[in-house]
């Protein structure tokens, strides 16, 4: 499968839709005072990672980027969206061909707004 142009990295897949309710599961919301609030699950995984992200009390639209890291800190997969206020959306960062370990994750809007995690892959 090709990868779309709102994507980069070189293990990463992205797929957006719209969801009515968010599963709730390691919820990461340090950035809920400007309106980002991402969720994580299955966590820890052996395969895909669904970052489940919020967007409330955004100006308009926004843009985010998810950047995952490994533990040298060097950026190995991202994901990108448009965002609107009120909204959630699913992007999935599939992580088949990267060993096990413990990754991090960055997100960040055009807004300021800023949420960090740690993933595990089995």
């Amino acid at each position: 499968m090709a990868h779309p142009a709102n994507c980069f990295g070189r293990e990463t897949k992205t797929f957006h839709c719209k969801v009515r309710s968010n599963p709730g599961r390691n919820t990461s919301n340090n950035g809920s005072a400007t309106g980002l609030s991402i969720t994580t699950y299955p966590n820890p995984s052996n395969g895909q990672f669904i970052f489940s992200v919020l967007a409330a009390n955004l100006n308009g639209n926004a843009d985010i980027d998810i950047i995952v890291y490994n533990m040298n800190g060097v950026p190995i997969a991202g994901l990108k969206s448009v965002m609107q206020t009120g909204s959630i959306e699913n992007l999935i960062w599939d992580a088949n061909k990267v060993s096990a370990g413990v990754y991090y994750y960055s997100a960040k809007t055009t807004d300021g707004a800023l949420v960090s995690g740690k993933l595990v892959k089995l």
